[in-house]
């Protein structure tokens, strides 16, 4: 029921002991998380926190590459009391210790992936509705969603309904798919989408659908140094 974290200084050779992020015991028992850190050593971590009634969005920061860690704050409060319940956040380094992090949020019965900056556990900008269209449900789709840098813009991709959507923040939403459970990355000018559609595993590449398995789930994709992707999955 807690967020435990490990650190290794030699690429992974060798690894910490861990240490639990969450300062309230069992705050954490969601097990909903995420974590990213830039090349001078930020890094963040944001989870979904039950430690009062009511799911909130909490993180912990460090500027030491993960030796050390900040108190928790409260990321996101939704005014419903409330954020969704069961879908999980994601985080993108955007550099010099700032992250955007996007959640699914519940406002007037309305499910949608909201998007906000933070630095140092300070909130730079207010929560920023993604997407034009709403998702009215009553209950969690236990869905999150996937973030990218592309080009010098942040591109999201998130689920509604039983439609995959792309969109950037403050833009009308590009629809490119069915399914669920989307994964994102963006390097050397390409985006890459990864989602599972029906049991199966496709991939949106450069505005092309692609085919990666006949039998998959939970896909994760990032890019690498040279323009290309990785992607896996639970097969």
């Amino acid at each position: 029921a807690d967020l435990h974290l490990w650190r290794s200084a030699d690429g992974g050779k060798t690894w910490s002991r861990p240490v639990i992020v969450n300062d309230v015991p069992a705050s954490a028992r969601e097990g909903l998380h995420a974590m990213a850190a830039d090349a001078s050593g930020n890094a963040a971590a944001v989870w979904l926190d039950l430690r009062s009634p009511g799911t909130r969005l909490y993180g912990s920061f460090s500027s030491d590459a993960g030796a050390t860690w900040s108190r928790n704050s409260i990321v996101f409060e939704s005014p419903g009391g409330t954020i969704c319940q069961c879908c999980h956040p994601s985080l993108l380094a955007l550099g010099r210790g700032q992250f955007a992090v996007m959640f699914r949020n519940v406002a007037g019965g309305d499910r949608d992936m909201y998007l906000l900056r933070v630095q140092n556990g300070e909130i730079l900008s207010g929560a920023e509705k993604l997407g034009k269209g709403s998702w009215q449900l009553d209950g969690c789709p236990m869905d999150g969603g996937g973030l990218a840098q592309s080009g010098n813009g942040i591109l999201t991709a998130w689920r509604r309904g039983e439609d995959i959507f792309l969109a950037a923040p403050g833009e009308p939403e590009e629809k490119i798919g069915s399914g669920k459970d989307v994964a994102l990355a963006a390097g050397d000018g390409t985006v890459y989408a990864v989602w599972n559609q029906a049991g199966e595993i496709e991939a949106r590449v450069a505005s092309r659908m692609q085919l990666l398995s006949k039998a998959g789930a939970f896909p994760v994709v990032i890019a690498l140094p040279d323009g290309a992707a990785l992607a896996a999955w639970e097969e």
